[in-house]
């Protein structure tokens, strides 16, 4: 409530991390976000019925999501670390035909976050249908700037370089490799009660 007096979209994760829930729990997951507030939902496609070829099953649970939240935009996070590059356009496929507004590259808890190399692909896949939005791993000065270029959303979230403005005219695109148990160290913040 807070954020919308600033205009600020709330969003809400469903199927993480690897989206292996059953359909109707992310369908119960994105109506429960939409009532607590939520103005857009990502769900995390199914990484194993995608690797196991079930096309048909994928689809229908993204476009099951996008129709439990209607007018809400649906981000789709295909997590593409861990897909191939077929795998990625096909993913971006079916999450278009679904319905869905945007592909997400990466949850940022996986083996790896958004490469350039990861948004041409679903760039071509997505063509003008959906936003490709580049997300997580991206640590270095030089992805913000090559990531928009190769056709994605420009990068944002709680690990967001620092600004643009302090990049050294002759940095380089190098993606930076996750520091060792940076994701099984992470430590919860923990809530605050509301006044």
């Amino acid at each position: 409530r807070l954020l919308a007096v600033d205009g600020v979209d709330v969003g809400a994760t469903v199927g993480v991390p690897v989206g292996a829930a059953r359909t109707e729990v992310k369908v119960l997951e994105a109506r429960l976000a939409l009532a607590d507030g939520a103005d857009q939902i990502d769900v995390v496609i199914d990484i194993g019925l995608l690797k196991d070829g079930d096309l048909s099953a994928v689809e229908q649970e993204l476009a099951a999501v996008v129709g439990e939240v209607g007018s809400h935009p649906v981000k789709v996070i295909i997590e593409a670390a861990l897909l191939t590059d077929d795998e990625k356009r096909t993913a971006c496929r079916l999450a278009v035909e679904a319905g869905a507004a945007y592909v997400k590259t990466s949850t940022g808890y996986s083996t790896g976050g958004a490469t350039v190399h990861d948004v041409t692909p679903t760039r071509a896949a997505v063509g003008g249908r959906a936003t490709i939005n580049a997300a997580g791993g991206i640590r270095c000065h030089g992805a913000p700037l090559a990531v928009p270029n190769a056709g994605a959303h420009p990068p944002g979230g709680r690990r967001r370089p620092p600004t643009l403005a302090t990049a050294p005219p002759t940095t380089k695109h190098r993606q930076q490799p996750p520091t060792p148990g940076h994701v099984r160290n992470r430590t919860p913040t923990p809530r605050q009660p509301t006044p």
